[in-house]
């Protein structure tokens, strides 16, 4: 988790949703822009008899030096994306380890998700999209937006990956998969929440995040990686059938 602009009550509920994870067996690597955040990480991390590993990266570095660093703290050998205003649905850890062990050639994985704004248990269902249209969604509306993650060995990242030119990471690692034509696993139970809210970051840097889309869509070619992207949704046709049949499974346990 990285935490840049962050609203204390929203961050509660991120965290909550960690500790309310039916997968515990997992760490929590934070780095966050200011100390500001410890009163609230800290007190919820005793209450739960959480260890977190937590840095604070102060003054000018860029949300992006946030995110590798934490990258680069973890431990495990998967490593999921949260930021501090959204949410993960309780049993997103445990089905994500599912769809992986059933797609072991994989090395990259992206959700569905829903979408809230004020109330975190009013939740927009959004369609799931293969990987081609997550892609086509960084040109238009700044960045993917679902719980996302990969393995946590470089030899498997694209080049590059944590070297991007850009504040915002997501951009330039989706368009390094697509450019790549690495596949990437397609997991479509809705497992996360999203939030759009005035004060979180590519909201209050909407300026900022059109120009990096538009030079980055330039330089890099972003239609071919789009059609590269195209053909990796064969590769998530053993998890697609997969996860429908847990959703069956689901259905008649219910």
């Amino acid at each position: 988790m990285t935490l840049n602009d962050f609203a204390p009550g929203y961050l509660q509920i991120a965290l909550k949703s960690l500790s309310d994870q039916t997968l515990q067996d997992f760490e929590i690597c934070i780095v966050t822009k200011s100390d500001a955040a410890l009163y609230i990480i800290e007190p919820w991390a005793r209450e739960n008899d959480i260890v977190c590993d937590i840095r604070v990266m102060p003054g000018s570095e860029s949300r992006t030096h946030r995110f590798c660093e934490a990258v680069l703290m973890c431990t495990g050998k998967w490593i999921g994306i949260l930021d501090g205003d959204d949410v993960l649905h309780p049993g997103a850890l445990e089905t994500v380890t599912k769809c992986l062990a059933h797609a072991q050639h994989l090395n990259f994985f992206t959700t569905s998700h829903a979408q809230f704004t004020t109330d975190p248990y009013t939740w927009r269902k959004v369609p799931a999209e293969p990987f081609a249209q997550t892609c086509a969604a960084l040109a238009t509306r700044f960045r993917q937006r679902h719980f996302w993650g990969f393995k946590n060995a470089d030899m498997y990242w694209p080049q590059g990956m944590l070297s991007s030119p850009y504040p915002i990471e997501d951009i330039w690692i989706f368009h390094q998969l697509a450019l790549a034509g690495i596949p990437v696993l397609h997991i479509p139970h809705i497992l996360y929440g999203w939030r759009y809210w005035t004060g979180q970051w590519t909201q209050a840097h909407k300026d900022e995040c059109r120009r990096v889309v538009l030079d980055a869509t330039a330089k890099m070619e972003f239609k071919v990686g789009v059609r590269n992207a195209g053909h990796m949704i064969a590769d998530n046709l053993l998890a697609a059938r997969m996860t429908r049949i847990m959703v069956e499974l689901e259905k008649i346990k219910g």
